[in-house]
């Protein structure tokens, strides 16, 4: 006891210094803060004479005025200084004599005080500390000061004090404090011994009773280091032991429930369907399915809306999956995919039918915040009838199966052998794609698009191409897919936007101001949040007229969000750019939106033009656009008979084969020379 007490007054001892430490400091900037709100009202005050003496007054008259007000004011331990900003003594109490002298080059100690002043006078005043005879001791001290310029003039004002005149207060206050602290002790010392023999009697009641209770908190956290989550201590007891063993038994309950459930949605997580796999990893005899479901789209969605519409769509998704599935399919989270466990003897082919009805019913448009919003999900399947294969590899092959959805484009996938050599093919091609993007590898052909009844080139469709100096040619329909499924669409669409527009600009120089050039734009581009940014840096930075550039896009791409979609096309449209619609009529029941929508183009595609059992299709979407005031261009003609049925149903422009073929930039203007 006697060592807690000397350990008390050693830490008082210790408390004291650092209060001293702590109290000159304060003491200290409470001096400057007084020098800095004094210096700041005089030189307010100051300012205030000069104004009210017009401002035009001699500078002698002036000088004089506010020497006479400094002289005047009586200020207890303070003075004022007044100093024009070439070194001028203006007003100087203490030593008037100094009054109309020049001490520019007064030196203290090596250091220029009157060019240290009008410097910072000159940057707006501050503290400053510097060296300076007082007056009372004839010693050199420093002193601590504000210095403060005199709005709409050339002088400045200042004052501060000694270091002395500072310690001689704070020691008298330390002092004090000392005799303070000391009584403090001594009561302290009184008080500690009588409870001191309190506590001894209180510890000897308690001390077996805490050990007890102690003993056994420890021993639950030693079963819960050996993987116990489900145990529980016990106490009968009313008291704050009690609380705690039921606080420590929530915390486990907790504890369990984020170790296999999702926070977010309730579902379990991928850790229980793990541990439920691997209880029947020998006992179910039947096939044993991992699907592992993606949303295509949810990042974008996610960065339109932000965070808090994504956690809500994903639990609307939640809610529709154990709406949809039954309750012998285990569903967990995983991050933003959802991973269902399925023991079932239905084969692959069924299995493909039930993948694509819960796809059908999670493609139901979302309601969130009065956004409708329409999600792509998608499936990538495994599964195994064996006890030899573990979850993990399940789960890695339907991510595999997934990874080939959403490079191929399509809904769903079952895993298959193949899939991982074609992985490693499709990693291999992105990285000469990244290094192809650094070495320039890239080019753009021109398809011509032509007014069917002028027989001219009214415009240009750009179309990228990849040369590779290993491989050659590289075909677009091998490396946009892995473009998109990498994000790498993003800065190669970026490319070749900039190089259009700068082809665009050679054109209208050459004198082919009439002429647009087409771009075709990717879903990811377009839902980029600075994809509008880039289109109106890119126009202006090229100096190209944006009549002449119009921009293409699928219908996947103007569906996929409808609000967003009306918004950005008006966003465009006021830049001046022309928008089209590209492979209308593919798929996507869009028709219920053009009104809505701010196009100028319909693009047929090609697989309507090239079959004659879709001809009543193709003249059905004619008619409605020369109805809607739309422009409508037939891609894919390739023959004399297909050009002919165009011409009879009113269809303006077209593009294809028949034509010319994509070309190289000197190619095409070879062929505009020749055609126009």
């Amino acid at each position: 006891m006697l060592l807690i007490l000397v350990m008390v007054i050693y830490q008082f001892e210790n408390l004291r210094a650092d209060s001293h430490q702590v109290l000159s400091e304060e003491l200290l900037n409470q001096k400057k803060d007084k020098y800095k709100l004094l210096v700041q009202t005089r030189a307010e005050l100051l300012a205030q004479l000069y104004q009210q003496n017009g401002g035009d007054i001699f500078k002698e008259d002036i000088e004089s005025i506010f020497a006479r007000f400094n002289e005047e004011s009586n200020l207890e331990d303070n003075y004022f200084f007044i100093y024009d900003l070439d070194g001028k003594t203006v007003s100087l109490p203490p030593t008037p004599h100094l009054e109309g002298t020049n001490r520019w080059d007064l030196e203290v100690e090596g250091r220029n005080l009157l060019q240290e002043m009008s410097k910072l006078a000159h940057n707006g005043g501050g503290e400053i500390e510097y060296p300076y005879t007082n007056p009372v001791t004839g010693e050199i001290e420093m002193k601590f000061g504000y210095i403060e310029p005199i709005r709409d003039t050339d002088y400045f004002i200042g004052s501060g004090g000694y270091e002395s005149s500072f310690y001689t207060i704070l020691d008298k206050i330390k002092l004090k404090i000392v005799e303070i602290r000391r009584g403090i002790i001594y009561s302290i010392l009184v008080l500690f011994f009588i409870i001191s023999t309190i506590m001894m009697i209180i510890i000897i009641d308690i001390s077996n009773y805490i050990k007890k209770n102690i003993n056994v908190i420890i021993e639950g956290f030693k079963e819960v280091g050996r993987g116990n989550i489900e145990f529980k201590l016990k106490n009968k007891s009313n008291d704050e032991f009690q609380q705690l063993f039921s606080g420590f038994n929530n915390m486990l309950k907790q504890i369990n429930y984020l170790t296999y459930n999702d926070s977010l949605t309730g579902l379990p997580n991928i850790k229980f369907l793990h541990n439920r796999f691997k209880a029947d990893y020998e006992s179910c005899k039947c096939f044993k399915y991992i699907f592992t479901l993606g949303l295509n789209n949810f990042d974008i969605i996610n960065s339109n809306y932000g965070y808090k519409v994504g956690n809500e769509l994903l639990k609307k998704v939640s809610d529709r999956l154990i709406d949809i599935l039954d309750e012998d399919i285990l569903i967990a989270r995983n991050d933003i995919e959802f991973i269902f466990y399925y023991k079932t003897e239905l084969k692959e082919e069924d299995i493909l039918i039930f993948g694509n009805k819960v796809l059908e019913k999670l493609r139901v448009p979302y309601d969130i915040d009065n956004n409708h919003i329409y999600l792509e999900p998608q499936l990538g399947i495994s599964y195994t009838k064996r006890s030899d294969i573990s979850f993990d590899e399940l789960i890695n092959k339907s991510k595999v199966a997934l990874h080939f959805v959403y490079a191929d484009k399509n809904d769903l996938l079952i895993h298959k052998a193949y899939m991982e050599g074609k992985l490693s093919d499709r990693v291999d091609l992105e990285s000469k794609m990244r290094q192809a993007m650094k070495r320039e590898e890239f080019l753009l052909y021109y398809q011509p698009i032509i007014n069917i009844k002028t027989n001219k080139v009214v415009g240009l469709e750009a179309l990228i191409r990849w040369e590779s100096p290993g491989y050659g040619l590289i075909s677009p329909g091998k490396f946009i897919p892995v473009a998109e499924s990498t994000g790498l669409i993003i800065s190669l669409g970026s490319w070749v936007l900039e190089k259009s527009c700068e082809k665009l600009k050679s054109l209208e120089e050459k004198g082919y101001s009439d002429m647009f050039i087409s771009v075709n734009i990717s879903p990811k581009e377009f839902q980029h949040p600075d994809f509008l940014e880039k289109v109106e840096l890119i126009t202006e930075e090229t100096g190209i007229d944006p009549n002449n550039l119009k921009l293409e896009m699928t219908e996947r791409t103007t569906i996929e969000d409808v609000e967003y979609t009306i918004e950005m096309l008006n966003k465009l449209r006021s830049l001046g750019l022309k928008i089209a619609i590209d492979d209308f009529g593919t798929g996507y029941s869009s028709l219920a939106y053009l009104n809505k929508f701010s196009i100028d183009t319909l693009k047929i595609d090609k697989s309507f033009i090239q079959s004659k059992d879709n001809q009543e299709i193709v003249k059905v979407i004619i008619m409605m656009s020369n109805n809607l005031n739309l422009e409508v261009i037939a891609e894919g003609v390739e023959t004399e008979e297909q050009l002919e049925f165009l011409l009879e149903n009113q269809c303006s422009m077209s593009q294809g084969y028949l034509f010319a073929k994509p070309m190289g930039e000197e190619e095409v203007v070879e062929f505009l020379e020749d055609h126009n």
